[in-house]
């Protein structure tokens, strides 16, 4: 898989939804070689219950290849070198139909994220963008998704850029609680212009965020409120909130 120069916040799709713990990895680049296959591979070995590649190059549905049918309508996403690219300055974002495993109180997500944000302009309290989650209300519409009120449905896996910042700050959102496990609090950083891998898993109370393979922040007594509302891919801090 190929990579080029972007102008906002955009990141490349390979996700994975599993019921349960998953295998979360630490290879650090894929391309489309045997390495990759074998990775592709490795993935559908897992049995997950949703695995986007986004590899399809084309077209306004992400295909979900792990034989489940969870798969998403890309809204204004376009396609650019065999990858999909977030401009963060439209309603950009993919979703998923609810699915009853859902609900499940026990779950694993991620997948391989490339932030190139331009810098955040100073007078810009928060720019950011979700990589996966429930930002949707059960009326269909966006819940407030920054600042204080947050007003969503179970989760959400997403960073921000602080002013006058280029790295960013990874953020889960969970059970109604902004910064859930404290990795923004810790500044867990998503670096500029560089492929990572990040994986959320939730047990039943017990929540870790893993960044290129290593576990970086671990909680327990997690809030988690299930909903049954759609998985969203993508969207950011402007290109969401008002539609």
């Amino acid at each position: 898989m190929r990579l080029t120069s972007f102008n906002r916040a955009a990141f490349i799709l390979i996700l994975v939804l599993s019921h349960g713990p998953v295998w979360v990895g630490a290879e650090t680049s894929l391309k489309k070689t045997t390495a990759f296959q074998t990775y592709y591979e490795k993935i559908l070995r897992l049995k997950p219950f949703a695995y986007w590649p986004a590899d399809e190059g084309a077209g306004s549905i992400l295909y979900d290849r792990s034989g489940n049918g969870n798969n998403g309508k890309i809204y204004s996403v376009p396609w650019r070198e065999d990858f999909l690219q977030f401009d963060n300055d439209f309603y950009q974002w993919i979703e998923v139909p609810h699915h009853k495993t859902f609900d499940s109180g026990a779950f694993s997500f991620g997948g391989w994220v490339y932030h190139c944000f331009d810098q955040n302009p100073q007078n810009e309290s928060r720019v950011g963008a979700i990589v996966m989650g429930q930002p949707l209300q059960s009326n269909g519409k966006w819940g407030a998704i920054w600042g204080d009120k947050l007003n969503t449905g179970a989760f959400l896996l997403r960073y921000f850029v602080p002013p006058k910042g280029k790295t960013a700050w990874l953020e889960v959102a969970s059970g109604g609680e902004q910064d859930a496990l404290g990795s923004m609090e810790a500044k867990v950083q998503l670096p500029h212009s560089s492929w990572q891998h990040v994986i959320y898993t939730y047990d039943v109370g017990n929540a870790v965020l893993y960044f290129n393979g290593q576990p970086v922040r671990q909680r327990n007594q997690v809030p988690h409120k299930p909903a049954d509302t759609p998985l969203v891919i993508g969207g950011g801090r402007w290109g969401t909130f008002n539609v």
